[in-house]
């Protein structure tokens, strides 16, 4: 439903951009470089319920695709518009040496008697950005410094599965045990729509090169999410004569989320360096 929402809005801007001279679009893809870092746990009773995803589950990092399309406008009324999608999705397996819950099931380990998991995580995210230009700081600097201000609506589709080999576990009341080993699969998901601030700068001392920067920040009860990039942006504009304008960018951006919700208890990193391409027109 998200893909097809960004696919939809790419369609809308493309043909709103042809039929409006007032509008003009920015299309662009590309690749991110997510390493993890932190915890996840489900309906966790002590700190040995929390699973490491670097030291316990052995999480290491992954490239992912990223999509987005920008229509801006000449309207003061009107806001500018933001669509994009980017998928987080990791897995690992490991070893416990210790007795472990993870949402209604007991692990039962030791240092004789281990534990082997597999855990998948996934932060999926769709935002949705409505945001206005600071016009006075625009033309105070002549074009050269932009500054964004907006709502941002991350809709995060928020997962997570742990699958447990132990001598020994506990389910719902019930153990199972024996001389053989046991399976058990417990897991976790939520979609929340995320209402979060947003602040954006463009600094572009020549019109073909621009530093580029961006922030969307929430905090609540015990949770807290945020995230940045900054990034260099190099476009050809002004150079030749055409209705579409190419550009590249690249930079780095980090992501953290802490979340105490429905059971989950997460406090998690993602961060590493981007690449993309796009074109304006």
């Amino acid at each position: 439903m998200r893909k097809l929402m960004l696919l939809t809005g790419i369609l809308g801007a493309c043909a709103l951009s042809q039929a409006l001279p007032l509008f003009n679009v920015s299309i662009e893809a590309g690749g991110v470089e997510q390493d993890p870092s932190g915890f996840v746990s489900y309906k966790p009773k002590k700190y040995q319920d929390y699973i490491d995803l670097k030291n316990d589950a052995h999480f290491s990092q992954k490239t992912q695709p990223y999509i987005g399309v920008r229509i801006t406008n000449n309207l003061p009324i009107l806001p500018n518009l933001k669509l994009d999608y980017m998928p987080m999705k990791f897995s690992g397996y490991g070893t416990l040496n210790h007795t472990v819950k993870f949402g209604n099931a007991i692990y039962r380990g030791s240092a004789n008697a281990n534990i082997n998991f597999n855990l998948s995580a996934k932060m999926n995210r769709f935002d949705i950005l409505a945001y206005y230009h600071l016009p006075f700081i625009t033309a105070a600097t002549k074009d050269m410094l932009k500054v964004r201000l907006g709502l941002n609506v991350r809709v995060v589709n928020f997962s997570e599965t742990f699958t447990g080999t132990a001598t020994s576990i506990t389910v719902n009341g019930q153990t199972f045990s024996g001389n053989g080993s046991y399976t058990y699969t417990e897991s976790k998901s939520l979609t929340v729509p995320i209402p979060m601030g947003h602040v954006g700068v463009t600094f572009s001392p020549i019109k073909q090169v621009s530093l580029v920067g961006d922030l969307n920040y929430v905090s609540y009860g015990s949770n807290n999410y945020y995230n940045y990039n900054a990034g260099l942006r190099l476009s050809p504009v002004g150079l030749f004569k055409s209705a579409i304008v190419p550009f590249i960018q690249v930079g780095y951006r980090y992501e953290k989320l802490k979340i105490d919700q429905s059971g989950v208890h997460a406090d998690v990193k993602v961060d590493g360096p981007y690449a993309l391409i796009g074109v304006e027109f």
